[in-house]
């Protein structure tokens, strides 16, 4: 499905990029190969446990777009924390994959 694809609603646009940052996030994790001390690994769990606190928080609002401002938050923090920024940019919004 295409970014640049007339979108029915507004609520379809945001679910779409919801699950394209979703498959996002997954993919950072599994090209991550670098073993990581203690201490990095609690920091990307405590993230992505606020994560989950914000998604449930924004979902008891009904609040989808403001859930992906976090997601996306989260995916640019840790796309540069294990260091992949350097040789892959970010996925952008017009992107598909």
């Amino acid at each position: 499905m295409s970014e640049g694809k007339y979108w029915s609603n507004k609520k379809e646009k945001i679910d779409h990029l919801i699950e394209k940052e979703m498959r996002c996030i997954n993919l950072i994790y599994e090209m991550w190969t670098e073993e990581q001390s203690i201490d990095r690994l609690e920091e990307i769990s405590e993230r992505h446990g606020f994560l989950l606190e914000q998604q449930t928080f924004w979902a008891s609002r009904n609040n989808r777009e403001r859930y992906l401002y976090d997601l996306r938050e989260f995916s640019n923090w840790l796309h540069k924390f294990i260091g992949i920024d350097k040789h892959y940019p970010p996925i952008s919004e017009d992107q598909d994959f």
